[in-house]
């Protein structure tokens, strides 16, 4: 017999942290509430049932209360289950085998294995970081919300594989425990790129290379690969920063996709100041590597600075003329005003030397009128 819980009402697993307990109520109340169901009696019902489960698991006391409950029914089952496959006493009991001690398999401990790190936009500011000795894919797939009860699927952001990743992921964890959600739980409040970093770091640590050693070294190429899909869902959310900084890391390592897109996100200033120069200087390493986007940006800035280089050509012919012609009329006005004084200082003198004439002759009243 299956006891139906709160945590079924909420599809949440029973040892969820209360960060996700509220993620889901979130989601569930999105999807269920009256007001976006147009006030269906079904939905009111759904809603007072999630209502009532979230009144309880999000309270740390009424939480813990009703946990016992449920250990005391399962308990009490559990028991009524045993004495009704109990043997008669007719029958000889079965010859118990001796039993061995638990062995921790080995692929956990010592074999190799992945060290990854799970998103999930039901609560996207947390990641999961978790070890498997199977591929983190399919530990994503265990995750989903058929397992869980998460409404959202695990997104498998970073992996590598080392020679112990049970090592690995402690060391991990003992690193990143000042954001750690919940003690004991893998989930952890930062950055996909700050869990990233915690990894490298170790991996890099020489004390703790004699334990833990990539297994196989990621390759330059695929290290920008996942650089550029980091800075792609960044760049989804219109967080154009940070897709900013995952494009750079990814376009120095020869990412011809991350280096389009920087050349876009420099050609309209889209996380960084608008630099057309830097923009071309992106677009042609991209297109150097056969990127037909990048070509035909690049064309299209070519042919727009062309248009933009003639119009300026013009623009200065223009002005040159209007400056020539300007020049011209001045030089006509300043030798109009030229002869003109010439003309004046001939008259004066004719003025003079009539004065003259009649002052020599002693006729003063004429050579004042003509002085």
């Amino acid at each position: 017999m299956t006891i139906h819980t709160y945590y079924d009402n909420l599809k949440v697993a029973r040892i969820a942290p209360t960060s996700v307990i509220k993620a889901s109520y979130r989601a569930l109340s999105q999807q269920y509430h009256p007001d976006k169901n147009n006030g269906s009696l079904e939905s009111t019902r759904i809603m007072k049932i999630i209502n009532q489960a979230y009144e309880v698991l999000s309270d740390p006391i009424q939480r813990a209360a009703y946990d016992e409950e449920l250990r005391q029914k399962e308990a009490k089952i559990q028991q009524a289950s045993s004495a009704q496959t109990k043997p008669s006493q007719s029958e000889p009991p079965a010859q118990e085998k001796p039993v061995k001690p638990p062995q921790t398999p080995q692929s956990s401990q010592k074999g190799t294995g992945w060290v990854y790190i799970l998103s999930n936009k039901t609560f996207p500011n947390l990641v999961k970081i978790g070890m498997t000795a199977k591929t983190p894919e399919e530990r994503a797939k265990n995750l989903d919300s058929n397992a869980t009860g998460v409404p959202y699927r695990y997104v498998v952001e970073y992996k590598i594989r080392v020679n112990n990743h049970h090592k690995l992921e402690q060391a991990v964890h003992r690193d990143m425990k000042y954001c750690r959600e919940d003690k004991g739980k893998e989930f952890f409040r930062c950055t996909v790129e700050d869990a990233i970093k915690s990894i490298n770091k170790i991996i890099n640590n020489d004390t703790f290379n004699q334990y833990v050693t990539p297994k196989k070294s990621v390759s330059q190429a695929e290290e920008a690969e996942q650089w550029f899909k980091l800075g792609l869902a960044a760049y989804s959310k219109q967080d154009y920063q940070t897709a900013f900084n995952y494009y750079q890391k990814a376009a120095t390592q020869n990412n011809v996709d991350a280096q389009s897109n920087l050349g876009y996100m420099y050609q309209y200033g889209q996380g960084i100041i608008k630099d057309e120069a830097t923009a071309v200087n992106w677009y042609q390493k991209a297109a150097q590597q056969g990127n037909v986007y990048s070509q035909n940006k690049l064309s299209s800035i070519y042919e727009k600075n062309i248009k933009a280089q003639k119009e300026v050509e013009l623009q200065k012919a223009v002005a040159a003329q209007k400056e020539a012609e300007f020049q011209k009329s001045v030089a006509a006005q300043k030798e109009v005003e030229f002869q003109k004084a010439v003309a004046a200082r001939k008259e004066a003198e004719q003025w003079f030397n009539l004065g003259m004439a009649a002052y020599n002759i002693q006729n003063y009243v004429i050579a004042l009128d003509k002085f």
